[in-house]
């Protein structure tokens, strides 16, 4: 068959592109059905224009270990124990193998399992509900219409029933009832319109309303709405732009708007906003670099912007943000591409993201349970062809990510074939600076509110009128706010003192705009919230009941919801005196002021606790009575248990009672004892009275 001749010599095509001085490939003439070739190296530019290329701070893709064998035109599926089968494809020269291999995420390590009953060429794979892999179709020597299932648990492969026809080049997909539909595709003498629908309660093929037209190397995409979108593919006449919905409900297809170019060998991606975006593909002798993209809502396709190379038999990830990455690839037998570019649906731009490690087309790329991508196998630009190195790439370094709040930078090189000193670099927004001794160029742009995602566009002009322009990504993080606490002095229990608390937010945006704090004094109070935006420094009032340590801790989240805590050293809280603590026995609901009267008896409450009185009952317990010892007036008495050194007693005399005739009296007792004696003889009128006071 053309078709596959048409794949045999393309299988045979190796490129490389060395970048930036000469373009180096191998040119192969076909003779007498013998293809031999010969080293070329071609000085002309692929194009005239300048070049642009970008460089990432850090590495997206990091090599894994290889399959055991090259291969290409393989299926990949991820299973729900989180590791990767791979089965089928084809290697050197194009044989189709049956053999089968399991990437183990936890170790990052390939072994063998079952391998398929029949050596298989692109087939199609799909997980089912029930946690086995339908394998169906491709081709060995002839299309296929045999399937079969894996099984995980037992690392083998059971035939099921067969479809009704043998096609490659078909479609697989997995409806909302977890059935599964297969389109189009190619057989032997010719193309295909039939669908068919497998179930796989009953482990039948069943047929179901055919396409409007054949078709192969199409997409099926399967919309929110239940529905599945099938675009564009191809006969032997050449591509088709046709487009048409199937419906599972009536199992009919009906006709929906065309793609504005006919294509095959694209891709077709799912938006998160239930759209659907058609990205490169190739046509008659040539690759597309537009993308398009889909609206079920009205059935009209509109364009989706244009990647920077055109390619073909790429891979497409939606990732977890949202946004789509379109990596590897062709745009003919001397062309194989390493590079990555990034699609943000928010703002409909194309940005240019980190490499893989390798070029590749053909390949298999499966999103791990991390969100990584598992890139395996594919063709290359070796003289060999077909690979058996694998990658993981890591989606959240596809563009160079800055920390909000510093100055954001972006580097990479340039080179034109008239010499870079004819070219001039500019910026959609920063500034730019080139060396052209180097070929290198560095932007910079001033620092920012994250998160956020930012896209500048760089455009390069030569003297010669040459126009070439470059899209990146630059990612803002938001970070966290640095939280501190600062603690009072000499905090006694019972007493009120006042706690400050500060954060920093390295965003002046996130600075002014103010935090959501939450603070908790370490005691058994309930913590304090604020509403967000309060301001920094945050200041508290707090009394602790009881003495002790205490972690007194704070956090802060900013407007992003990014937070940092802190914690004050341990505070050292002096517990309750036995004065305070006699106030929070007799008066619980405050009203134990040392001069107040509680019972209104003539005695203060600081007498009452000095003498061991109950304030709330009146003096039913009189102050200790002065007595004659010899010629001594004494008062002698002993101090309450539980007193300590709270209570400074002490005894005065007066002749007069008058305020300025008051003399004090030693006291003569040790210990808990106090004794208070004075002459009587001296005085023939006295007036003595005890005096306490808190130390």
């Amino acid at each position: 068959m053309i078709t596959s001749l048409h794949r045999c010599l393309f299988a045979e095509f190796p490129s490389r592109i060395v970048c930036p001085a000469r373009l180096h490939f191998h040119f192969f003439r076909i003779l007498a059905g013998t293809i031999a070739s010969a080293a070329v190296s071609w000085s002309q530019p692929l194009t005239s224009a300048p070049r642009i290329f970008l460089l990432n701070n850090e590495a997206a893709s990091v090599n894994a270990a290889n399959l055991a064998a090259p291969r290409a035109y393989h299926t990949a599926v991820l299973l729900r124990n989180g590791n990767v089968l791979v089965a089928g494809g084809s290697h050197v020269l194009g044989p189709a193998v049956a053999t089968a291999e399991l990437y183990h995420a936890a170790t990052g390590q390939w072994s063998a399992t079952g391998s398929l009953n029949a050596k298989r060429d692109s087939p199609r794979a799909i997980l089912l509900p029930n946690g086995l892999v339908l394998v169906a179709g491709g081709t060995e020597n002839d299309p296929l219409n045999s399937a079969e299932l894996y099984d995980p648990s037992l690392g083998s492969w059971t035939p099921t029933a067969a479809m009704a026809t043998e096609r490659y080049g078909h479609t697989m997909t997995l409806l909302t009832d977890g059935k599964v539909l297969v389109t189009g595709g190619q057989v032997n003498n010719g193309y295909l319109d039939t669908a068919e629908i497998y179930d796989p309660v009953t482990a039948t093929w069943t047929p179901t309303g055919s396409l409007s037209a054949p078709r192969y190397h199409h997409t099926a995409t399967l919309l929110a709405n239940g529905k599945v979108l099938v675009a564009g593919g191809g006969t032997g006449s050449g591509p088709l732009n046709g487009a048409e919905l199937y419906d599972p409900a009536t199992g009919t297809w009906s006709a929906t708007g065309s793609l504005a170019v006919a294509s095959r060998f694209h891709t077709a991606t799912l938006l998160a906003n239930d759209r659907v975006i058609v990205a490169g593909g190739q046509g008659s002798n040539v690759y597309f670099s537009r993308t398009e993209i889909y609206d079920p809502a009205t059935g009209i396709w509109t364009s989706g912007g244009n990647l920077a190379l055109a390619r073909s038999n790429h891979t497409a990830t939606r990732l977890g943000n949202g946004m789509v990455l379109v990596q590897g690839g062709t745009a003919g037998y001397l062309q194989i591409f390493d590079s990555s570019e990034l699609y943000d649906p928010v703002t409909g731009i194309w940005m240019t993201a980190g490499n893989l490690g390798t070029g590749r087309s053909r390949h298999s790329a499966t999103v791990m349970a991390d969100g990584t991508i598992l890139f395996a196998g594919g063709t290359s630009s070796s003289s060999n062809n077909y690979r058996h190195s694998t990658e993981i790439y890591h989606p959240s370094k596809a563009v160079n990510s800055f920390a909000e709040g510093i100055p954001l930078m972006q580097a990479g090189y340039f080179y034109d074939v008239q010499g870079n000193s004819t070219v001039t670099l500019s910026a959609s927004s920063g500034s730019i600076s080139t060396n052209h001794g180097a070929g290198t160029w560095t932007w910079t742009g001033p620092a920012g509110d994250g998160p956020a995602f930012k896209t500048v566009l760089l455009t390069a002009r030569d003297t010669s009128g040459g126009v070439t322009s470059l899209t990146f990504g630059v990612q803002l993080t938001n970070q966290a706010p640095v939280t501190a606490v600062v603690l009072p002095q000499n905090v006694p229990a019972g007493q009120t003192r006042n706690f400050t608390f500060t954060a920093v937010d390295p965003s002046p945006a996130d600075q002014s705009a103010g935090f959501a704090w939450t603070i908790d004094f370490g005691d058994d109070s309930v913590p304090i919230q604020t509403p967000a935006g309060t301001a920094s420094p945050l200041v508290l009032s707090h009394a602790y009941a009881n003495g002790g340590t205490f972690a007194v801790r704070a956090t802060a989240a900013d407007k992003d919801g990014a937070f940092g805590s802190a914690a004050g050293v341990p505070l050292f809280v002096a517990g309750p005196t036995a004065l305070q603590a006699w106030r929070l026995l007799n008066f619980p609901a405050g009203g134990g002021e040392d001069l107040a009267d509680a019972d209104h008896d003539g005695l203060v409450n600081l007498i009452e606790f000095a003498f061991g009185l109950d304030p709330n009952s009146g003096a039913s317990l009189q102050l200790p009575p002065a007595r004659m010892e010899a010629d001594q007036l004494v008062v002698t008495f002993d101090q309450p248990a539980g007193i300590g050194g709270t209570i400074t007693y002490g005894a005065e005399w007066s002749p007069s009672l008058l305020p300025d005739s008051w003399t004090t009296i030693p006291d003569s007792g040790s210990g808990i004892t106090h004794t208070f004696s004075i002459p009587v003889a001296e005085h023939p009128r006295m007036f003595i009275r005890l005096t306490v006071a808190v130390r």
